[in-house]
């Protein structure tokens, strides 16, 4: 009896110890910046995969929060994982990391000319998308791709 009790604790424990670097379902982060932007200047937005929000102030900046997301099951892949299927090839926290990080919205331009660009990762066995929140001048030309 006193074996049997050892052994299921080997065992829970390796299996937790086979989890510490296991990926997340869901990774998140918001980026935000906020940039001047001249009188009747523009800004454009490129972003194939999110929702986008914009409002206008009486101020000469754009601000712009993105909220970044990447999904590695979605959809009720849950159920899969939990039998042994395999959704994604992400098999650690170190690999979804090193994904998500490819996951960018990069700033370009000046005062008259703002530009904001999403790259995505090059997989497709995960879910990326970033949701942006825009605030720009009333007297300003946005554009939205």
């Amino acid at each position: 009896m006193r074996l049997a009790h050892w052994t299921a604790g080997v065992v829970v424990m390796a299996g937790a110890a086979a989890c510490a670097d296991a990926p997340l379902d869901v990774y998140r982060e918001t980026v935000e910046q906020t940039f001047p932007l001249a009188e009747g200047g523009s800004f454009t937005l490129e972003n194939k995969n999110g929702s986008v929000d914009l409002a206008t102030w009486d101020k000469n900046e754009v601000r712009v929060v993105a909220e970044k997301r990447m999904d590695l099951d979605s959809g009720g892949w849950w159920i899969a994982r939990l039998i042994g299927f395999k959704h994604s090839n992400i098999e650690t926290d170190a690999q979804a990391k090193e994904l998500f990080a490819q996951l960018s919205v990069e700033f370009s331009g000046d005062e008259n000319s703002r530009t904001v660009n999403t790259r995505y990762p090059d997989v497709r066995d995960v879910n990326c998308q970033v949701a942006y929140h825009i605030t720009a001048p009333k007297k300003s030309q946005v554009d939205l791709d």
